[in-house]
């Protein structure tokens, strides 16, 4: 009997205490306010290849760079990029008449053309992350180096052993001549398509538009090195 009392009695005080457990569902009283809530707090970073086609100075050429980033909470990113352009782009009208380098005759025509690459910290930010193709949205600022370089025509009969021309026995010939060279600043907003390809990879195709500002070479304004262009990119990192 007694035996059959002690039962009871554990087992109504295991069912109240179980009765009146806290309701987890309910907002905790006990919980800690704070500033900054760190409950849902992700953190991921990636990396990756970047190809881009973009324009400049009305031609389109590829450039070819790497991005990387960390991502928090899967939908802000803070990183960098960079990309150098693979082709140069055509530049008509550098010299004026006579060429301050090589005669100005036709034997002697030179072909101007420029190399760039550019560079920047991004921020990023991705809308609905979870289904597989989302959309982002990114700023770009950095800057980057432009340079003018000559080159003879395939016709040229110009001899790197032969003289220079009267005046121009100080400056060195090479077959291929830098010019000049300067800097510019660049703003470059992007969206973009992100395809979840695999927990580890993501894949993302952008549209952006390049603003060049202070470009500091002559007869190249800001207009000149900016331009729209389109990236491919994949992303290999935490997610």
């Amino acid at each position: 009997m007694i035996r059959l009392a002690s039962f009871v009695l554990c087992s109504t005080l295991f069912a109240s205490a179980f009765a009146q457990r806290p309701d987890t569902t309910a907002p905790n009283n006990h919980r800690m306010e704070t500033l900054v809530d760190l409950t849902d707090f992700t953190i991921g970073a990636y990396a990756g290849p970047l190809v881009k086609y973009a324009s400049i100075k009305g031609d389109w050429i590829t450039a070819i760079g790497l991005e990387g980033g960390v991502r928090f909470y899967n939908a802000i990113t803070v990183g960098g990029k960079g990309v150098g352009f693979a082709s140069a782009a055509p530049m008509e009208n550098y010299w004026t008449s006579p060429n301050p380098v090589y005669t100005g005759d036709e034997e002697y025509e030179e072909e101007t053309y420029i190399y760039t690459g550019y560079g920047g910290v991004f921020v990023e930010y991705v809308y609905r992350w979870r289904d597989v193709v989302h959309l982002s949205a990114s700023v770009t600022y950095g800057g980057g180096i432009i340079s003018v370089f000559g080159d003879l025509k395939e016709d040229a009969i110009y001899d790197r052993d032969d003289p220079l021309p009267s005046g121009q026995e100080n400056i060195a010939y090479a077959d291929e001549i830098e010019h000049e060279s300067g800097a510019f600043s660049v703003i470059e907003p992007e969206i973009a398509a992100e395809a979840n390809v695999s927990s580890f990879l993501r894949a993302t195709f952008s549209l952006g538009y390049r603003f060049a500002s202070d470009v500091d070479v002559s007869k190249l304004d800001d207009d000149d090195v900016s331009g729209l262009s389109v990236s491919v990119g994949f992303r290999f990192g935490y997610f």
